[in-house]
C-alpha cells in the first residue's frame, strides 16, 4: 500500500541563532549538500504503489525569532510544494527557493501554522505533491504525500522526534494467526501489520442431545435439536472461545490412574483380611476336634 499520509512531530531547538532567508539570493536557501545551510534534518521511509521504499527527507533552518523553514527531498530530488515563491519583484515566478515551506510558533513554543504557497497556512499539514503534477516513481503510481506536522514544538532542548508514522507498507507474507476469545481472527504479516480476516461464528440449538453424531467429532442438526441460532461468542448464551486448545476430555487421566491403583490396592487388601479371618476360623475348628 502506497503511503499518503506521514505524521511527524518534532521539537526544533529555540536557542539557535535565527538566520533568515533571502528570496531573491540563492546562496541563502537551504541546501542539502551544504550542512551550513540546515540547523536540522531528519529522514522519513515511504512506500510507493509496488513497496518499494523510498526516502523523504526534511532539512530545516531556524529563520526568525519564531520560524523555521523548511525544504523536503524525495530520495535526491527536491519536492516542489507550490512554494513560497513570491518574488522581491512581486511577480510570484517559482523560482530556486520553490519547495521552501515555513513552520511558524507560538511564544509558548506551539506550532501555530505552516506556510506554504504564498501564503497559505493549513493547520499543521503540508502536501508535498500537487496532485495534477504528482512526484513520478518509475514502474509504480505517482507518490502523492501529505506531511503532517501537528505536534510539533520550538522548546529550548535539543532537536528530537516525539512521534513519527506512516501508512503505508511494502509486501509482507502471512506469518501466523490469531483468534481472540470474542472469535475474532488475525492474521500477522512479516512487515509487521495485522488484519482482521473474519470472525468465528458459533451455534447453538434448543435441544442439544437431539444432534445426530456424524464421527469425527462432528454432528448435524435433526429435527430434535431444532435449527441452529448463530451468535458470536460472548454474547448472550455463547461462550468464549479458547484459541490453540482442542476440545477433548475434562478427565485428568493421570489422576484416574492413581485413583484405580489405590482402589485396586484396598481391594487387595480387604480380599486379604477375608482370607485370613477365614484361616483363623477353620484353625479354631480344627482345635476344637
Amino acid at each position: 500500500s502506497a503511503t499518503k499520509n506521514v505524521d511527524i512531530a518534532i521539537n526544533f531547538r529555540a536557542d539557535v541563532e535565527p538566520t533568515p532567508i533571502d528570496l531573491a539570493d540563492a546562496t541563502t536557501l537551504i541546501d542539502k549538500n551544504n550542512q551550513a545551510s540546515f540547523d536540522y534534518t531528519n529522514t522519513i521511509t515511504v512506500f510507493d504503489s509496488i513497496g518499494n521504499p523510498h526516502s523523504v527527507s526534511i532539512f530545516a533552518r531556524r529563520t526568525g525569532n519564531n520560524e523555521y523553514s523548511a525544504v523536503a527531498y524525495l530520495g535526491d530530488d527536491q519536492v516542489d510544494l507550490g512554494g513560497l515563491s513570491t518574488t522581491p519583484d512581486g511577480t510570484g515566478t517559482d523560482i530556486e527557493n520553490k519547495g521552501l515551506f515555513r513552520l511558524t510558533f507560538t511564544p509558548n513554543g506551539q506550532l501555530d501554522s505552516i506556510e506554504v504557497d504564498n501564503g497559505a497556512t493549513p493547520p499543521g499539514r503540508v502536501a508535498i505533491s500537487d496532485p495534477s503534477t504528482p512526484f513520478p516513481i518509475p514502474g509504480a503510481d505517482s507518490l502523492e504525500l501529505s506531511l503532517d506536522f501537528a505536534g510539533s514544538s520550538m522548546l529550548g532542548s535539543s532537536f528530537s522526534v516525539t512521534s513519527q508514522n506512516q501508512d503505508g507498507y511494502t509486501a509482507g507474507r502471512p506469518t501466523g494467526l490469531d483468534i481472540d476469545s470474542d472469535g475474532t481472527i488475525t492474521a500477522g504479516y512479516s512487515h509487521g501489520r495485522k488484519e482482521v480476516l473474519g470472525k468465528v461464528a458459533l451455534a447453538n440449538f434448543d435441544n442439544l442431545q437431539g444432534l445426530q453424531s456424524i464421527g469425527a467429532n462432528g454432528f448435524v442438526a435433526t429435527t430434535e435439536s431444532g435449527v441452529a441460532n448463530l451468535g458470536e461468542a460472548g454474547s448472550a448464551s455463547f461462550g468464549a472461545i479458547k484459541a490453540g486448545s482442542l476440545e477433548t476430555s475434562n478427565v485428568d487421566i493421570s489422576q484416574q490412574l492413581v485413583r484405580l491403583i489405590t482402589a485396586q490396592r484396598n481391594f487387595q487388601a480387604s480380599s486379604r483380611v477375608i482370607s485370613t479371618n477365614d484361616q483363623i476360623t477353620q484353625t479354631a475348628i480344627n482345635l476344637g476336634r
